[in-house]
């Protein structure tokens, strides 16, 4: 992926795949995000790991014509 991070459900998905770095062009996006994540339960950790067996991923992460340039 080359480009800003910039929408919640991809920043959530970079997370959960362990990622070290997201550049955004939203940090406080970022921030609130992170401590949403911090705040779920075991049980809804879960739950967002076992959706990448049952939904699609944002075009973001499959297309990277659709990721803006920095």
């Amino acid at each position: 992926m080359s480009g800003p991070v910039n929408t919640p459900d991809v920043m959530m998905r970079m997370i959960e795949r362990g990622v070290d770095n997201i550049i955004t062009d939203d940090p406080a996006l970022l921030v609130r995000v992170i401590r949403e994540r911090q705040a779920l339960s075991k049980p809804e950790l879960l739950g967002l790991r076992l959706r990448v067996l049952f939904d699609k991923p944002p075009h973001e992460l499959t297309d990277p014509a659709a990721v803006k340039p920095l």
